[in-house]
């Protein structure tokens, strides 16, 4: 069978080679399910219209048949084991992993507050456990967003970006150091894609772009669609409302008051500029007044002059 060349590559470059034709869907909590189908058609059936994520009774996420299909256990990586074998709200486990996938991320404020008002809403792992006190947090008054801040300085509620690109799983109780900072930095700027979830639909015709470069032009992806009523995607104008008021005013009270939020700030703004780079590069124009406005704020001047 004589000597490929890539045989003669260290095995972390081999692994990587590898890795770029697979496919993983890396999801922060409450920062854009509906992407998940999009990842699922190129890595799986192509074509399968049907990839759809649905919600068994309670909440439960049921993966689709496609999803695990034969095709699928070869050019999709799995998370974990939590719910399913493909469980895409998984950590990443190592840089080779990297390559491979495609990121959704969420403004950190925005993001806390949306799954403030979805019931509390964290991803538990099944070890390294610090369930939510319900009752000490429904004991704290709403008035001054006493009860929202409270949340929001929970050690499973903070940096659920960064303890997920350095391979801890939503939901732990790890505390953030400089050295976590920088290893999580340096993945988000080499995911294979990065999407936002200020612009889902305009990442989702970058995506199209995106994957002729990938060499498949035969797959062809599905539409996106919202799943979660109380996302930025399906709320209607009062929810966006009360989401908008409370980030804001969460990001006020985080420059002083929270040692630990600055973390995800710093990813997310790398991954914004990221994907507005991406987008510009694309011909892609913002659809949104939230993905115009996003577009603003993550500038090619606000991105230089922070080296991102």
């Amino acid at each position: 069978g004589g000597v490929k060349a890539e045989d003669l590559w260290p095995a972390g470059q081999r692994a990587l080679c590898k890795m770029q034709d697979k496919f993983r869907f890396f999801h922060v909590p409450k920062a854009g399910s509906s992407f998940a189908p999009l990842v699922w058609a190129m890595a799986c059936e192509a074509g399968n219209k049907s990839l759809d994520l649905l919600l068994k009774p309670g909440g439960l996420t049921r993966f689709p048949a496609g999803v695990l299909g034969p095709r699928c256990n070869v050019r999709y990586l799995g998370g974990g084991s939590r719910v399913e074998p493909d469980y895409h709200h998984a950590a990443l486990r190592g840089d080779e992993e990297v390559a491979a996938a495609i990121g959704v991320f969420r403004e950190p404020a925005s993001r806390i507050v949306s799954a403030y008002h979805y019931d509390y809403h964290v991803h538990l792992p099944t070890w390294d456990q610090a369930p939510i006190n319900r009752t000490a947090l429904l004991a704290l008054p709403e008035a001054n967003s006493t009860r929202l801040l409270a949340f929001a300085r929970l050690p499973i509620v903070s940096n659920t970006a960064t303890k997920m690109l350095i391979g801890s799983p939503p939901g732990s109780i790890r505390r953030i150091v400089a050295a976590d900072i920088t290893l999580a930095l340096r993945r988000v700027a080499a995911l294979r894609f990065v999407a936002i979830t200020e612009c889902l639909h305009e990442a989702a015709d970058v995506l199209r772009v995106a994957k002729h470069d990938w060499g498949l032009d035969n797959v062809s992806l599905p539409p996106l669609r919202s799943f979660r009523t109380n996302s930025l995607l399906g709320a209607n104008d009062r929810q966006l409302d009360i989401l908008a008021v409370t980030a804001d005013l969460l990001r006020r009270c985080s420059v002083h008051d929270m040692d630990e939020y600055d973390a995800d700030v710093e990813i997310y703004n790398v991954a914004a500029c990221r994907f507005h780079r991406a987008r510009h590069i694309a011909h892609v124009e913002p659809q949104s007044p939230l993905c115009a406005e996003s577009a603003r704020t993550f500038s090619p001047q606000f991105c230089r002059a922070r080296h991102i």
